[in-house]
């Protein structure tokens, strides 16, 4: 009798029994081969420049991104000036007060604090001009002692100059000298005290300017200035590309928490550089230097939720 014949009523032949080994063996090495050709797909793709939210800069550093922030022209209110270039904002009672500073004077001699109302920002009320505002990167205000702060970004000085000396059209003020060289500052009325950033580094320093903690940035793009919420310490950071021949600024907020450690980052899209952002109660001000046009800006919008 043939061996491919049933031998005996029931029993499968030889060829049946080579057959069902085989089928166990591909139920059992099918799963595995899937797996493998799933994990090879992954390995051989190249990173996505957003995926979910999970974003990929040119230094090859993750940052999540939390939203994007669009700078509406119809809203934003024009700031006359070719010769000079907007550094830094903050606010106080009424008023706005920008810096300004000429970056192709190496002597910084006419770098300037400009104070304008809020109603009419683009109306200048008085300008102080002084060589010591160094470039005047950034500015802020202490609610607590009522005075302002200018980062001079000329070392490791700042200015402090009283709220009163600026109604007054006084001339004084103060170079308080910190142990860290600074471009940037940024008052906490939360827990009364500073943070501030130079380079790669964020700085927390205490009410008197003793320096209590430091920090690297999470990419290295150029900083600029670095402004407070209840819960977050904001940090601007930009980046020059070219595009269509031209030169396209790519701006960012970092958000942090106030112990430094890093939440997310929003996309600030504008036709110029974001060079600095202030809080006015539940608003986000952002000033834009548009780089030897005719006008830069000031633009208003809600802060994000998350920004708080």
């Amino acid at each position: 009798m043939s061996d491919n014949k049933k031998n005996h009523v029931g029993r499968p032949t030889n060829e049946e029994v080579k057959q069902r080994k085989i089928k166990k063996k591909l139920v059992f090495l099918v799963p595995i081969i899937i797996v493998i050709i799933v994990v090879t797909a992954i390995l051989n793709t190249k990173p996505s420049k957003a995926v979910g939210k999970a974003f990929i800069d040119n230094s090859n550093k993750k940052y999540k991104k939390m939203g994007t922030i669009f700078v509406d022209k119809r809203y934003y209110i024009q700031l006359f000036s070719k010769m000079t270039a907007v550094q830094g904002i903050t606010t106080f009672d009424n008023y706005y007060m920008y810096t300004r500073s000429y970056p192709n004077d190496v002597e910084q001699k006419n770098t300037a604090l400009v104070l304008a109302s809020k109603d009419s920002p683009q109306n200048i009320t008085k300008v102080f001009t002084n060589k010591a505002y160094g470039h005047a990167n950034d500015i802020t205000y202490n609610t607590s002692n009522k005075n302002i702060y200018v980062a001079t970004a000329m070392g490791n000085t700042i200015i402090e100059i009283k709220k009163s000396d600026i109604y007054n059209s006084s001339k004084k003020y103060r170079i308080i000298k910190l142990p860290k060289k600074v471009s940037s500052i940024a008052y906490d009325k939360v827990y009364n005290r500073y943070y501030a950033g130079k380079g790669s580094n964020i700085y927390m320093f205490k009410s008197n300017f003793k320096l209590s903690k430091t920090m690297k940035k999470l990419y290295t793009w150029t900083p600029q200035g670095i402004e407070t919420t209840l819960r977050r310490v904001l940090v601007i950071n930009y980046k020059k590309v070219k595009k269509n021949n031209k030169t396209v600024f790519l701006n960012r907020i970092d958000v942090y928490n106030k112990s430094l450690s890093y939440v997310g980052t929003y996309e600030v899209i504008a036709d110029g550089e974001l060079e600095s952002i202030s809080v006015d109660s539940n608003k986000l001000i952002l000033l834009i230097n548009r780089l030897g046009n005719d006008y830069d800006y000031i633009y208003q919008t809600n802060i994000p939720a998350n920004m708080l």
